[in-house]
């Protein structure tokens, strides 16, 4: 007989953390919805579902602090796909801030290695940016990436008085006019190029960039392997 029994077999090495004061909304029951789709949201924003704050400190983790800690990350642990997959995921995490200062967008494409785009980083954190502000009264879905899936209306934010879905669409013109006067320059060209856009996924100049590099890489990386297959074939290996 095992004199201390356990009385817990299988203890969670994972305990959760302290409950979050502002929790993420769950699935809406009545709209039949079982789970979200929440992939290229967590691109953006990794800390959706502590809804932007820290468990262990209670800061809230805007954009900057995210790419900073994510660059940490990949120092200690570099990421398989080498510096392409470390700036693709850091355009993502700054997108709003890298289409307002573009000089910057411009460094970060001809960075080589993590050190450097921390560093760009950093100056786009000391230029300043508007930023989304997730999980925050000041919330603004224009300035956010993943809003370039949005193509049949300009970015309103309608806030129900009441919380009940009656009571949007009394309210519904006027918050949308005060949302429009929020707006800067920058998101009024943007909602109205996503409201002209044909159908297809809208894609700005710096994903565009992005996407370009990657395709070059690829294909030099082709041509290096035709080469060495070639010089095999020629010395009979």
């Amino acid at each position: 007989m095992n004199p201390n029994p356990n009385p817990n077999p299988n203890p969670n090495p994972y305990p959760n953390p302290s409950p979050n004061p502002n929790p993420s909304p769950s699935p809406n029951p009545s709209q039949g919805a079982a789970a979200i789709m929440s992939s290229e949201a967590l691109l953006e924003n990794p800390a959706l579902f502590c809804s932007n704050i820290d468990p262990r400190t209670g800061a809230f983790l805007d954009q900057d602090e995210l790419a900073r800690r994510y660059l940490q990350m990949c120092e200690r642990y570099p990421p398989s796909k080498g510096l392409a997959m470390s700036r693709g995921h850091v355009f993502k995490l700054l997108h709003h801030g890298f289409k307002q200062r573009t000089h910057l967008r411009d460094e970060l494409l001809l960075a080589q290695t993590t050190a450097e785009l921390a560093h760009v980083c950093s100056r786009l954190q000391a230029e300043g940016w508007e930023q989304p502000c997730f999980h925050r009264e000041e919330y603004t879905p224009a300035r956010s990436w993943y809003w370039r899936h949005r193509h049949a209306a300009p970015p309103y934010e309608l806030h129900a008085s009441g919380g009940e879905a009656g009571d949007v669409a009394g309210g519904a013109a006027a918050a949308a006019h005060r949302s429009m006067r929020r707006m800067s320059a920058v998101e009024t060209q943007d909602a109205q190029r996503l409201a002209g856009g044909a159908g297809g996924a809208v894609v700005d100049e710096g994903e565009k960039a992005l996407q370009r590099r990657e395709r070059k890489k690829a294909e030099k990386k082709r041509r290096r392997k035709r080469r060495e297959e070639a010089r095999k074939m020629r010395a009979g290996v």
